[in-house]
């Protein structure tokens, strides 16, 4: 299954139930479509990228958010907090959904976590060693990519691609910590 074909917006209708104006449930709906659709095709794309890659994938990190974000990453702490605060209760319920309707396995999902690690890393090098900087060129990276598959008249979320960059980066598989 393409997880670009399938609808993700039963689940969320569910969520809508007592709205009194059928616009506004139709705009939530075509909005929660994009989150959803932005969302699903990145796992697609990451998947296939995972499919191509010659590189080796990095499957040895130190998983330690506490470090990560208290010292590796400390100046950079209020805007990272700030993100995921306003991000996690707009997207985190979609992303879950995004996932269990991939078909995407637990062994192509470590893959994908794996070819992140790498990916980040160097986008972490080239941006200065600023996880800010090196975040919004991933991300736009990653609408780039989504983007290329749109349809007439689509939108993707830029917002919802980049929850699912900071949830892979609290998974310290978005520039995680050197092992060691």
């Amino acid at each position: 299954m393409n997880p670009a074909d399938t609808d993700p917006i039963v689940e969320l209708k569910q969520t809508i139930v007592g709205s009194g104006s059928n616009t506004a449930i139709l705009k939530v709906q075509a909005l929660a479509s994009n989150e959803m659709r932005a969302m699903m095709q990145v796992i697609s794309y990451l998947s296939s990228e995972v499919e191509k890659s010659d590189e080796p994938l990095d499957f040895v990190r130190e998983r330690d958010w506490n470090k990560k974000i208290n010292v590796r990453f400390a100046a950079y702490r209020p805007q990272i907090e700030f993100d995921l605060q306003t991000l996690l209760p707009l997207y985190n319920k979609k992303l879950r959904i995004a996932w269990s309707q991939s078909d995407i396995s637990e062994g192509r999902r470590d893959e994908i976590s794996a070819l992140l690690s790498v990916k980040s890393r160097a986008e972490l090098a080239i941006c200065g060693n600023d996880p800010i900087v090196a975040m919004d060129s991933l991300a736009k990276w990653l609408v780039d990519q989504a983007s290329k598959t749109l349809k007439e008249n689509q939108e993707y979320s830029e917002a919802a691609i980049r929850y699912f960059l900071y949830t892979e980066f609290q998974r310290c598989n978005i520039f995680p910590n050197e092992v060691g």
